[in-house]
C-alpha cells in the first residue's frame, strides 16, 4: 500500500529477521555462555542443511534427509521465546514435586543397599544434568542429615 507512513520493503537475509537477541545466553558462574545455541547449531540446523538444500531444489530425499528434517523442524517448535515461556511455567508447577520424589526413591535405594550390604557406586565426575542442581546435606540433632537440591528455572533447563 502506497503511504508515506509505511516504509519501504526491504530485502534481508533470513538469519537477520525473526529472531530474539540473546534468547539462549544464559549466565555459567560469572560469565554469559550461548552452549546451548551451539548444540542446537550442531544437533539440528547444520545436520539439516543438506536435506534442506534438496528440498529447495526438489531433489529426491533418502530417509535420513526425513529424519533429519523432522528433527529441524521439532527443534524450531521448541526453541521459540513461546515455548520457553510454557516450559517455565510448566517447571514452576512440576519441577519441586520431581525433584522430591527423586531425592526420596534415590535415598530409599541407597539405604536398600547399604541394608544388603552392597557398596554405593560413586561418580567419578559430574554429569551436566546434576552441574544443574545444588545438593547439599544439612546435619540433623540426632545425627541424620536432611539431603537438599535446589536449582533456579529458566533457559538453562530448557
Amino acid at each position: 500500500v502506497q503511504n508515506e507512513n509505511v516504509p519501504l520493503w526491504k530485502e534481508q537475509s533470513l538469519k537477520g529477521i525473526a529472531f530474539h537477541q540473546h534468547l539462549y545466553t544464559y549466565l555459567a558462574g560469572r560469565e554469559e555462555t550461548d552452549e546451548f545455541e551451539r548444540w542446537l547449531d550442531s544437533e539440528f540446523e547444520n545436520p539439516a542443511e543438506e536435506a534442506i538444500r534438496r528440498v529447495v531444489s526438489e531433489d529426491r530425499l533418502l530417509p535420513e534427509h526425513w529424519r533429519r528434517l523432522v528433527r529441524f523442524a521439532a527443534a524450531l517448535d521448541v526453541r521459540t521465546p513461546a515455548r520457553l515461556r510454557q516450559f517455565i511455567r510448566n517447571q514452576n508447577e512440576t519441577l519441586e514435586a520431581l525433584m522430591n520424589e527423586t531425592i526420596q526413591r534415590s535415598v530409599r535405594e541407597m539405604e536398600e543397599s547399604v541394608g544388603r550390604n552392597e557398596r554405593l557406586p560413586i561418580g567419578l565426575e559430574e554429569s551436566d544434568v546434576l552441574s544443574l542442581f545444588k545438593i547439599s546435606i544439612e546435619p540433623l540433632p540426632d545425627g541424620g542429615g536432611l539431603l537438599k537440591a535446589e536449582t533456579i528455572v529458566g533457559r538453562r533447563l530448557w
